[in-house]
């Protein structure tokens, strides 16, 4: 009894029956192919779905960084009308006290960040939209502490008073060393640029006249 029960519970005895059954009931077959048929559309209708939003998504980081560098691209309008007018007011006292309505400010602003600072204050420039639809707006900081002459004050300059050195081991540069002034402050120019799906970019420049 045991040797034949064995014999009936074997795999391959299952198998060998279950097929017999399949061949008597061919209606039961299909609907066991029908069920694995759906498993099988189910299974690739989610790996769809899934390659559509891998898809989406790469799309989408692919445009913002598009509209990233569109926004540092368009900074250099503002950044060229900053630096245009330091030049034309750089001679004279005129930068040795803030001009609000052009942006400027003769100190350089402790603890400015462009990215809390108000930037619908009075003490800011905004150009025209331009046709890619990109808005810049710019600040210029004079790098000293106080206001005032510059040559009395704590501030940031180009360079140390004097003339580099005219020669290198045994290379002479004679008349050709570069003269040092040192008695030009540095201005920092900050634009902030917004763009389509605000996107937002700040750049920040030094310079010196």
């Amino acid at each position: 009894m045991m040797r034949e029960f064995a014999k009936r519970d074997h795999p391959w005895a299952i198998l060998e029956r279950g097929l017999q059954s399949a061949h008597r009931n061919p209606g039961g077959q299909s609907g066991v192919v029908l069920f694995i048929a759906l498993i099988v559309l189910v299974a690739m209708s989610l790996a769809g779905v899934a390659l559509v939003r891998s898809v989406d998504t790469n799309l989408l980081i692919a445009g913002n960084l598009a509209f990233k560098q569109g926004a540092t691209l368009a900074s250099g309008k503002s950044i060229e009308t900053a630096r245009a007018w330091v030049v034309a007011n750089a001679t004279g006292p005129s930068l040795y006290q803030d001009i609000v309505s052009s942006g400027y400010s003769a100190t350089w602003q402790d603890g400015f960040d462009p990215r809390t600072f108000s930037w619908d204050a009075a003490q800011v420039v905004t150009l025209a939209t331009d046709a890619a639809g990109y808005t810049s707006s710019y600040v210029v900081h004079r790098m000293c502490a106080t206001a005032g002459d510059p040559g009395s004050k704590a501030c940031v300059k180009s360079g140390s008073s004097g003339t580099a050195t005219s020669s290198f081991g045994s290379v002479s540069y004679s008349s050709y060393a570069l003269s040092l002034s040192g008695t030009s402050p540095v201005y920092r120019i900050t634009t902030r640029v917004r763009g389509p799906k605000n996107t937002t970019s700040y750049i920040q420049v030094v310079i010196t006249v």
